[in-house]
């Protein structure tokens, strides 16, 4: 591969991301009137806040810290992009990393969602079509990198239709959690509008949506911490209906929890809210602006808690407390790619290892000469 830095695609990518968080550009306008996923307030605090580090020098560190492994890769012509869920971050992250290696880029939107990858597509520029199937066209045989997103049964069904030795990258469904390991910080107002902020971005469709907090104290500490978020979530814009089987599940889950003695919190209409459980194991819950609050003893008894999705955990935030090195290679052994302060969990860097992953070195290939 060249050495020479690709300065004009770096900063046609950060022109391409800006016009989305930029108020009163035509796309971005366009994006929160149209889009039918959530209210438009929702989706431009959502940006504004996902995208604050997506800028220049952003996109250039991503590659200063890929640029040694690149060194003698033999970069992608053609990449796939297949997209799944609503979500402009991830939908941007995924272009964005064939875009960078100067390949061509066909992207397959995902069938809830036509409007932004076209949006952002004309943002961009030539080098990147925008189609509504891949069959026709060949285009995953022509590809000499895959980039997939979307649930786990979907990502699998892509990557098997590639070679074994193609190149790469899947992003399936994976979860975040919050991680409070003072009861004087569950109780604190402020922490209770940072975790407002990872809840509520994009209505908490995203894998870096918290569905549980852990809480390091007693139900008291979880119920000051529930009241708080009560508080806050209750004055956001009405959700969208994530659908029948969704709404119907977390109805039934809400009437468990309180079958089950747990404490609730939060609007009847399921606006937003969740219940308070003292210790057990992850459950999670199917989204809505819904959380569990769990008390556990100690930071071992949250690990223990998080066992049920070890290998799903996408991120964590974390409060009241600096993680060891040590959790932090245990959270990662969870699969979380990123331990941040609360409140930062939706707005990773362009340098986040996606999943654990370098995404512009595994899009490449590499030719060893003897």
């Amino acid at each position: 591969m060249s050495d020479d830095f690709p300065i004009e695609r770096i900063h046609q990518l950060a022109s391409a991301i800006d016009r989305f968080r930029t108020p009163g550009d035509p796309l971005r306008e366009r994006l929160l009137a149209e889009t039918p996923h959530m209210h438009g307030e929702i989706m431009a605090h959502s940006l504004d806040l996902a995208l604050e580090g997506w800028d220049e020098p952003g996109i250039a560190s991503l590659w200063s810290e890929e640029s040694v492994a690149l060194d003698g890769a033999i970069t992608p012509e053609l990449v796939a992009v297949v997209l799944g869920g609503v979500l402009p971050p991830s939908h941007i992250q995924a272009i964005a990393y064939a875009y960078l290696l100067g390949a061509e880029v066909i992207v397959k939107h995902a069938s809830q969602d036509p409007l932004f990858p076209a949006l952002f597509a004309e943002a961009l520029g030539d080098g990147i079509t925008v189609v509504s199937r891949l069959g026709l066209g060949g285009v995953l045989a022509r590809a000499d990198a895959v980039i997939a997103i979307g649930d786990d049964d979907g990502v699998r069904a892509i990557q098997a239709e590639v070679a074994v030795g193609m190149p790469f990258l899947g992003f399936g469904h994976r979860v975040a959690v919050e991680l409070v390991g003072d009861p004087g910080a569950a109780r604190s107002t402020d922490l209770a509008a940072e975790i407002a902020k990872d809840i509520s971005a994009f209505d908490q469709l995203g894998c870096l949506s918290p569905r549980e907090i852990l809480v390091v104290g007693t139900p008291n500490d979880a119920l000051a911490l529930a009241m708080n978020l009560d508080a806050l979530l209750t004055h956001l814009p009405d959700r969208a209906s994530l659908g029948p089987a969704i709404e119907g599940a977390l109805r039934h889950e809400r009437e468990m929890a309180k079958v089950a003695g747990h404490t609730l919190f939060g609007r009847d209409d399921l606006h937003s809210g969740g219940w308070i459980v003292d210790g057990g194991a992850w459950t999670g819950t199917p989204g809505g602006r819904h959380v569990v609050i769990r008390t556990v003893e100690g930071l071992a008894a949250a690990l223990e808690a998080l066992q049920p999705i070890a290998g799903s955990v996408s991120a964590v935030g974390v409060a009241g407390f600096e993680p060891s090195d040590h959790l932090r290679a245990q959270l990662a052994r969870l699969g979380a790619s990123r331990v941040v302060p609360a409140g930062r969990l939706q707005c990773p860097p362009p340098t986040w290892p996606h999943d654990g992953k370098r995404p512009l070195v595994s899009l490449c290939r590499f030719c060893g000469a003897e």
